[in-house]
């Protein structure tokens, strides 16, 4: 995350993971709503898309036909229009997401040469759902999101090993995260049933280097242009000549 107000955090519970506890509708409105406590128990995922910028999404007004499926979640669930992110970067936002605390208060800041540490002190939402007996997993494929910083806290799984990264396969799939995540979650839902679950899940798909897998590399690139000798260039060190505003 590199831009305040530019990342998209969906926190849900989804159907096809949700228990089925049925729907009540509250006073006069026309919409099921759940009541106050009915949803204790179900499953969630928290999903997080990685310098994903809202301004580029079509729930969000961008002309381009960029997030389909996202557009249509968002036209059956909560949309919010004003939503700021705490900090410009991933190693101080995601305490913030985890311990609900500003930066100045939770002191985790990309320092160099040293990087801060979550302190243990501090709560995160995976210790308050094991108190109530959620199995809680995350899936983090960022270097600066690493359990050796303490975003562990809480979780019984914290998965930040993307297996595959290597220079030996394609470009799309080097940097790609989440087929990958899909997959690791697909084997924990079947080896934990007994009880609810949390999932957190953080994709950098559209981080840079970003190199989309075909056909989608070229979608939305203009006419004259070649995203087979472009989109490399996002892999080297010096990208600031490089424009790729689409």
């Amino acid at each position: 995350m590199r831009m305040a107000a530019t990342a998209v955090l969906l926190l849900l519970a989804i159907p096809w993971l949700a228990c089925d506890r049925g729907t009540q509708k509250v006073g006069n409105s026309p919409d099921p709503l759940l009541a106050p406590g009915s949803a204790r128990g179900s499953n969630l995922i928290w999903f997080v898309i990685d310098a994903q910028r809202a301004d580029h999404l079509g729930c969000y007004g961008y002309p381009k036909d960029t997030s389909p499926y996202i557009d249509e979640f968002a036209a059956r669930n909560v949309l919010f229009s004003n939503a700021m992110a705490q900090e410009t970067y991933t190693q101080a936002s995601v305490p913030s997401f985890f311990t609900s605390t500003y930066p100045v208060f939770h002191r985790v800041l990309y320092n160099h040469p040293e990087i801060d540490i979550l302190a243990p002190e501090l709560v995160t939402i995976a210790e308050i759902l094991s108190r109530e007996s959620y199995f809680s997993a995350a899936f983090v494929f960022n270097p600066h999101l690493k359990s050796k910083y303490g975003f562990d806290q809480g979780f019984d799984l914290y998965d930040d090993n993307p297996a595959g990264f290597d220079d030996s396969l394609p470009r799309h799939e080097k940097y790609e995260t989440a087929r990958r995540i899909h997959e690791k979650v697909a084997k924990l839902l079947q080896e934990v049933s007994a009880r609810p679950i949390f999932l957190y899940l953080h994709y950098r798909d559209v981080h840079s280097p970003y190199v989309p897998p075909p056909p989608y590399h070229e979608t939305f690139f203009p006419v004259g242009r070649n995203p087979d000798t472009e989109l490399p260039l996002l892999e080297k060190p010096d990208r600031s000549t490089v424009d790729l505003h689409l």
